[in-house]
């Protein structure tokens, strides 16, 4: 966990970067990138490496070919964004940016390449949750796209800043791939390893696709429908709104799916482990989304410059959404754990139609605000199904799975109420006042949760301590 979070407060701090030092229209320019690169990436998806981890036999067999055929994919990528790059800069770019737009994007997609490259051993790192090889594979790359691009942008004012933290990055975790597993990959096709991996793999593609559909499908039309500067405005308000709460959930799935996968046969314990899981996650979900619903206007206002306030309605919108994609998040492993990856996939086709009848209205009415509705919408509509689900596989009471959300709810809704009240008396912010209010928030919450759970029995600050243990035994 501290892992994703430390790689996640690295990707924040290079956003803020980005949004200060470059012209919004710029952060457009490189939303398309990032987004070509994405739509690549989803539909070549294999789903190997999650095949790899969910295996509980042998895998030594499997690697060459899972190593294989991911530098082909990598190639054959970089082969599609090479030619396309020229059709994409055509898109609502403006002329004198379309050169840039298709060096970038061409860039960008060597790099991918050259990441396809990484030694496919590493998935013995997860399989045996080794935190601190992981740690050393993750994060040392993320630091060095910070301080090249950062550099890079602070001094020249160009997105060519990211496409060297891209290089930069993916150079050091492939050589760190190498040097800290001992596996070392090989040239090798085998068909059948590569059809028996497919077949848990290609629910993985499915899920891939149309979570790209429904997670990306509003930036496209966003950018199709009101233009790259608008893009950019929204996907920054995506990423405010949702990365401590989202990112957070991604990196708890990240660790739990080998987890849940190691006992998937026994019931009772996978229950109890989900439970522990989804309590830390409520805690810190509904923690982050009343910081930033509260406090998240103040902070664009205070940190970015003046053509980024614009995002602000969308951002406060899409905390709520980030709250229920935190929560729903969890039950991702649990489905794949199972082996039951089509019902996820199932779920991501209803989120898909919803995205498809709601979005054009609701945009057509009130831009991005109204995009940011339809999304959130969908996460509401959804989110009963899963839970539901979830219940019946675990044999667990409905009423178990809701007290996982209680305490972190009503700590919510105290922490919001007094900060909006602060919020309605202050005549101005300024940034030692911000800080101010944020410890307030964080003691008031926190409070209000360790109060409840000693009233409660909610167990939550036993689980806390259970898992600083594990850390440090891990250490």
């Amino acid at each position: 966990m501290g892992i994703g979070v430390a790689i996640r407060f690295l990707g924040f701090v290079k956003s803020l970067v980005f949004a200060n030092f470059l012209l919004v229209q710029d952060l457009g320019l490189l939303a398309i990138a990032m987004m070509l690169i994405e739509i690549l990436g989803v539909f070549f998806e294999t789903g190997f490496n999650e095949k790899l981890v969910q295996e509980r036999k042998e895998i030594r067999t499997y690697l060459d070919t899972a190593w294989t055929i991911h530098i082909c994919r990598g190639l054959v990528m970089f082969l599609i964004l090479f030619a396309a790059a020229p059709i994409a800069a055509s898109l609502k770019v403006p002329p004198e940016k379309f050169s840039l737009t298709v060096n970038v994007i061409r860039s960008i997609g060597f790099a991918l390449f050259l990441a396809s490259l990484e030694n496919v051993g590493t998935v013995y790192l997860q399989k045996e949750l080794n935190f601190p090889r992981i740690f050393l594979l993750r994060v040392p790359p993320v630091l060095i796209d910070l301080s090249v691009s950062a550099l890079v942008v602070f001094f020249f004012r160009s997105i060519w800043g990211y496409v060297a933290g891209r290089f930069s990055s993916v150079l050091v975790q492939v050589a760190l791939s190498y040097l800290l597993c001992p596996y070392r990959p090989r040239f090798c096709l085998n068909w059948q390893k590569a059809v028996q991996m497919w077949r848990f793999g290609k629910w993985i593609f499915g899920l891939s696709v149309l979570n790209f559909l429904i997670s990306e499908g509003d930036d496209f039309f966003v950018w199709g429908y009101l233009g790259v500067s608008a893009l950019a405005l929204y996907r920054y308000a995506f990423r405010f709104s949702n990365l401590p709460a989202t990112d957070l959930t991604n990196t708890l799935s990240q660790v739990t799916f080998p987890a849940y996968s190691k006992i998937q046969d026994d019931i009772p314990r996978l229950r109890e482990a989900y439970l522990k899981v989804l309590r830390v996650t409520a805690f810190f979900a509904f923690l982050a989304s009343g910081l930033i619903f509260s406090l998240g206007p103040d902070f664009v206002r205070l940190f970015l410059k003046a053509d980024m306030h614009p995002m602000i309605p969308a951002m406060q919108i899409m905390v709520f959404k980030g709250l229920f994609r935190s929560l729903g998040a969890t039950r991702g492993p649990l489905f794949l754990a199972l082996g039951k990856p089509k019902i996820h996939f199932y779920f991501q086709v209803i989120r898909f139609v919803l995205l498809a009848v709601l979005i054009y209205p609701l945009t057509s009415r009130w831009g991005i605000e109204g995009t940011a509705v339809a999304t959130l919408l969908i996460a509401v509509l959804v989110s009963p199904f899963g839970f539901w689900l979830s219940c019946r596989w675990l044999n667990c009471p409905p009423w178990r799975m809701l007290e996982s959300s209680l305490i972190p709810l009503v700590s919510f809704l105290v922490t919001v109420s007094i900060l909006l009240f602060l919020r309605s008396v202050t005549a101005r912010m300024s940034p030692f006042l911000f800080v101010g209010y944020f410890l307030l928030a964080l003691a008031c919450y926190g409070g209000t949760a360790l109060l409840l759970d000693c009233l409660k029995g909610f167990e939550l600050l036993s689980i806390f301590k259970e898992q600083l243990r594990a850390l440090v035994k891990n250490k």
